[in-house]
């Protein structure tokens, strides 16, 4: 994985400007009041949300392994160093959640002696897993907001439904998508050629094209065995929402960190659309975008505005930059060994 100079020194600008955007968003919105409360963060827990983040990365490192050996591949050693290295690329690219997943392609197949093309297929099933139970995770959040009337305008609860049906939806076109095989190799040709540059730096993109096409032709087969193991799949499905409820959990263990308890459906609202949010091309990991979308929503459920800045700025401490430096940790770590290995 080489990177030049001009890379490292674009990528170090836009996260300084990112992390400025930020704070400076954080102190217009929450004002003075958010100086005030920083002295009045829990220890314990700001802890426990650190835990949980561990948790989550950890969850994701098991999804990873356990579809890696249902495809009957060697579960490399690397597989949490390499997950932490993937959310890190995730976290330093304008689109969160792209540059990622061709680093963690390129690192398992390293790792386990295989193909970028193998690798790309296992990471290609595990996104599947990712998106299938935010499709459930969407629908009962929206069937909770209709029910209980948590927004504080019509035009609010309005405004959140249709953010969740279209969360909804696009999630379940892009699994239904890789389901199904003649839709699925056209979504992968179109990721193929948004991800273009990163690609460069590892092989030919024609080169990969050609061979990631001929890989998912065991990937469409590795799919079909693991829709027959029943446990597997159940056991993919049920961490896939464990992921999400530690997210949903973090976010509200970072409220009672400030002495403030607001209601778990308001916080998974937020926490969905700051998932999307984060997809905005515009600074790396979503910056500005997520933490702007998070802050409006909590004013608009009524939470107070120093409340609201200071939650979300602990929160993404704990989500993005915490994850970032172990990432860059864990990705510095294995260039090493991929360079003792060659």
């Amino acid at each position: 994985m080489a990177f030049s100079p001009t890379d490292v020194f674009r990528t170090v600008t836009l996260l300084a400007v990112g992390a400025l955007v930020v704070v400076v968003l954080v102190f217009w919105v929450g004002g003075k009041g958010v100086l005030d409360r920083i002295g009045s963060i829990t220890p314990g827990y700001l802890l426990l949300a650190l835990c949980l983040e561990v948790c989550f990365m950890l969850l994701g490192s098991l999804r990873l392994s356990m579809i890696v050996r249902a495809q009957g591949k060697k579960v490399p050693r690397e597989i949490v160093a390499i997950n932490f290295s993937g959310a890190f690329f995730n976290n330093i690219t304008p689109v969160s959640k792209t540059a990622g997943e061709p680093v963690r392609a390129y690192l398992l197949g390293r790792a386990n002696g295989t193909t970028f093309e193998e690798g790309m297929a296992s990471v290609i099933v595990d996104r599947i897993f990712d998106m299938a139970p935010f499709v459930l995770i969407c629908l009962v959040t929206f069937a909770t907001i209709a029910i209980f009337h948590v927004a504080s305008s019509l035009l609010m609860l309005v405004l959140i439904l249709l953010g969740l049906v279209g969360a909804a939806l696009i999630s379940a076109i892009i699994v239904a998508a890789s389901l199904q095989k003649e839709t699925g190799l056209r979504l992968v040709l179109f990721l193929i050629g948004r991800l273009e540059p990163l690609i460069k730096r590892f092989r030919p993109v024609d080169d990969v094209r050609s061979r990631t096409l001929e890989a998912l032709e065991g990937f469409y087969q590795g799919t079909k065995s693991i829709s027959k193991h029943r446990k597997l799949l159940v056991a993919n499905v049920l961490i896939s929402l464990l992921l999400w409820l530690t997210v949903i959990l973090r976010l509200k263990i970072v409220f009672l960190s400030l002495g403030s308890s607001v209601p778990l459906i308001i916080v998974n609202v937020v926490a969905v659309a700051s998932t999307f949010a984060g997809f905005a091309p515009l600074l790396p990991g979503g910056l500005g975008a997520t933490e702007a979308t998070m802050i409006a929503l909590f004013l608009g459920f009524g939470v107070p505005r120093d409340v609201s800045g200071l939650a979300v700025f602990v929160d993404r401490i704990v989500s993005f930059w915490f994850v970032t430096v172990i990432g860059a940790a864990a990705s510095v770590r294995l260039s090493f060994k991929l360079k003792d290995m060659d």
